[in-house]
């Protein structure tokens, strides 16, 4: 079953509001790694500074690895990772994409609910798979 719900993210001062559409994620079987909290999922980031989002829930003391994957390897996908307590930080982080891809790993500090909003640093758009596992 899939959930909408609207993504807040403050750029340089300016607030953006976006409906999402947040559905299960889950391996080809069914049935998700255990090690995996975002399994695959692909998400569309606009031309022009759009972007898309994918929730998680995760524990503080967590390690996890965040991979982007663009359909086209001339973007440049990177992501900020919103904590349960609303602070943010760029994982992974603008300009580190090889052949449009971007990993980064980082340890969490907090309970609950994640929700990593996905960019394309080139501007030009479109599909990257997201992957959040722990480590």
């Amino acid at each position: 079953m899939s959930r909408t719900t609207k993504v807040f993210l403050r750029i340089a001062g300016v607030a953006l509001v976006a409906p999402l559409v947040l559905g299960p994620v889950c391996a080809p079987d069914g049935n998700q790694p255990s090690n995996v909290l975002v399994n695959n999922q692909m998400v569309t980031v606009g031309a022009g500074g759009g972007f898309g989002a994918v929730s998680f829930s995760a524990s503080s003391g967590q390690t996890i690895r965040v991979t982007l994957t663009a359909v086209q390897a001339s973007m440049d996908p990177y992501a900020s990772l919103q904590a349960p307590d609303g602070s943010a930080d760029y994982v992974p982080p603008l300009g580190s994409a090889v052949n449009g891809t971007n990993t980064a790993q980082v340890a969490l500090t907090q309970t609950g609910t994640y929700t990593l909003v996905i960019f394309d640093g080139s501007n030009q758009g479109g599909n990257v798979t997201v992957r959040v596992e722990r480590l």
